[in-house]
């Protein structure tokens, strides 16, 4: 007679040598799918880079193409610029005023001289007209409350200074100009002249926290020239972080966004030619260039 218990290992034996076979046989089976798999991936995978290898190829070609194009226009554009502005401000003089010293807008005088326009002076409105310093804003405060009396309100101290300053330069107060100066709250370059014909505001702020002094420095001014039935033109450079342009349009004056290009020098000469609007390359403007 079989011992149950015998039979019982034995066929437990029987079942494992079985299933150890059938796993042997699996994974021999499945190791070359998968490695068939892998190498049809593989396959796939250099395709792909290769077409990617193209693409970028073929990408780098387009850029370098217009690039090239780019600067070709550069080229044409400062060769027929001097005699697009050949004497189109001649007798014109043109005062700047720069109320953010986060940018340099040499190229504006240069535009304006090649027209034959002149800039007897620039204001630099400097970062101490802030008045950050709280010892210093208590002082000019106590200088205008004080010895020249009147009262004003602390929140618009700044707006109240941007008046003072606007109207000196107008009204060619030169001891108010000089005070101002010596505060070191302003950089004057040039001679002051009573016959200005067109007034440029140069802003735009590479800061968030400066960007909102366009309400308490360059409206102030702006207001203040166009009291005097002067014109004035607002300005910035075309990679300006925070633009100013939709602002000084609110006040109804003529506004270029990339005053940094030969296109915008162009259309800075076209404004003070008597084609006024607003031109550049961003969504605040109107036009590219004024109209022919």
């Amino acid at each position: 007679m079989i011992n149950m218990r015998y039979f019982i290992v034995s066929l437990a034996a029987v079942f494992l040598a079985l299933g150890i076979g059938i796993f042997i046989g699996f994974t021999v089976d499945g190791q070359e799918i998968f490695l068939n798999q892998q190498e049809t991936l593989i396959d796939e995978m250099e395709y792909k880079f290769g077409e990617i290898r193209k693409e970028n190829e073929e990408l780098q070609e387009n850029i370098e193409l217009k690039s090239q194009e780019i600067k070709n226009y550069e080229d044409f554009t400062s060769m027929i610029f001097p005699t697009l502005a050949n004497s189109k401000l001649q007798g014109l003089n043109i005062a700047i005023i720069e109320t953010n010293d986060d940018y340099i807008y040499n190229e504006i005088p240069s535009a304006v001289e090649k027209a034959g326009g002149k800039v007897p002076f620039t204001i630099y409105i400097k970062k101490e007209f802030l008045l950050e310093d709280s010892k210093k804003f208590n002082e000019i405060y106590h200088y205008f409350t004080k010895e020249k009396g009147g009262s004003i309100d602390k929140d618009n101290f700044q707006t109240f200074l941007a008046e003072k300053i606007s109207q000196a330069i107008l009204e060619q107060n030169l001891q108010m100009l000089e005070f101002f100066r010596k505060q070191d709250m302003i950089e004057v370059k040039g001679e002051y002249t009573s016959d200005i014909d067109y007034f440029i505001i140069a802003g735009g702020s590479a800061t968030k926290e400066r960007a909102d002094m366009v309400k308490k420095v360059d409206i102030p001014f702006i207001n203040k020239i166009k009291e005097y039935n002067l014109p004035v033109i607002g300005v910035e450079q075309s990679d300006v972080k925070y633009s100013y342009i939709e602002q000084y349009k609110k006040q109804k004056i003529s506004t270029i966004d990339n005053i940094d290009t030969l296109i915008g020098q162009y259309s800075l000469i076209k404004v003070m030619q008597g084609n006024e609007g607003n031109y550049g390359i961003k969504s605040s403007a109107d036009f590219l260039i004024p109209q022919p």
